[in-house]
């Protein structure tokens, strides 16, 4: 019987959507973020694996020139990640040789810079110069931060980006960047991407949780087609409950029930065809609000397990009262 499910998917593929090229090389940064430090493609988690795949097919890459760029992406990120971290040492601790000291006590942090350097001896230099940038551009953090959250509330890549280009602040941050307007969109879209972070950590529950709970994936007919529907029981614990409301904020159930959101950087169901929908599309997360799949797969869960509780009692009275 055909999935409601899989034709979602199908609608919704990536290389349906508009500007799908621009967009996977894009979402790059999205993957590179979350990727675990490895040499070989083939140790990676299958579901890293699978958006590699799609990418590559995009981008007309094999998986392993993907990979390839992804770990020079990766290791781009951690070299600016720690070159920020230990400029805000250097800051703090007033600058001069006072901020250099404060940095040389931070030895596992700048050790690995030193690693990801071509020249190790720079990597005080590099913090100092970082240091008096992030001085420089004291407000250049909150219009960034701005603009990317315009940008993922969009309700398309290209909206969000038409958004971000009609907002003033865009060339105020402008002025601020060497390589003008399009050096600040870009690292507008880098902020903005970064957000999925928390969306792959949450993922990742959520697999785990279809895994260690498989009771939890219910079958609902919708137009007289069996789908098979992941939900939470939030009785379970503190986790659950807050996985619960991070996932029903995700398939857009609560926006549908004119329910508050959670401030989350990234809605799925606001970017149908992207790389995370589909993600969670595989693990059978609904999207279909229109027909309420979430909520009737929610009331058959409970239906079961209130059915489930009534046979276990009765079975226990019926071994109390000695019977087969």
């Amino acid at each position: 019987m055909t999935s409601l499910l899989n034709n979602t998917r199908h609608m919704n593929s990536p290389q349906s959507c508009p500007g799908w090229r621009n967009s996977a090389g894009c979402r790059l940064q999205y993957i590179a973020a979350q990727m675990p430090d490895t040499l070989s493609y083939y140790t990676l988690p299958s579901y890293i694996k699978s958006m590699i795949k799609r990418i590559s097919s995009a981008l007309g890459k094999t998986p392993k020139q993907v990979f390839d760029s992804l770990k020079r992406i990766k290791k781009a990120r951690e070299r600016f990640s720690l070159l920020s971290d230990l400029a805000t040492v250097y800051n703090q601790a007033g600058g001069g040789e006072t901020g250099v000291a404060a940095v040389e006590k931070e030895k596992k942090k700048l050790n690995k810079l030193k690693s990801l350097l071509v020249d190790g001896s720079l990597a005080i230099d590099m913090v100092k110069n970082t240091a008096e940038k992030h001085e420089r551009l004291g407000n250049l953090g909150g219009m960034m931060n701005k603009l990317a959250s315009k940008y993922n509330n969009a309700s398309s890549e290209e909206e969000g980006l038409a958004a971000i280009n009609e907002d003033p602040m865009l060339d105020e941050l402008a002025l601020l960047f060497p390589g003008g307007k399009q050096a600040a969109l870009e690292a507008v879209l880098n902020t903005a991407n970064s957000c999925s972070k928390s969306f792959w950590e949450n993922f990742k529950k959520l697999k785990k949780y279809r895994k260690d709970f498989p009771g939890d994936v219910v079958e609902v007919e919708v137009n007289g087609d069996m789908v098979k529907v992941l939900t939470i029981d939030t009785s379970r614990n503190s986790e659950s409950h807050s996985l619960h409301q991070w996932l029903v904020t995700q398939n857009g159930h609560r926006y549908a029930k004119g329910e508050t959101e959670d401030n989350w950087g990234f809605k799925a169901y606001k970017r149908m065809g992207s790389i995370e929908q589909l993600a969670l599309s595989g693990i059978d997360v609904t999207f279909d609000t229109e027909n309420e799949v979430h909520q009737k797969a929610m009331d058959k869960r409970l239906g079961n397990k209130a059915t489930e509780s009534v046979d276990e009692e009765v079975g226990d009275f019926i071994t109390f009262l000695g019977g087969n």
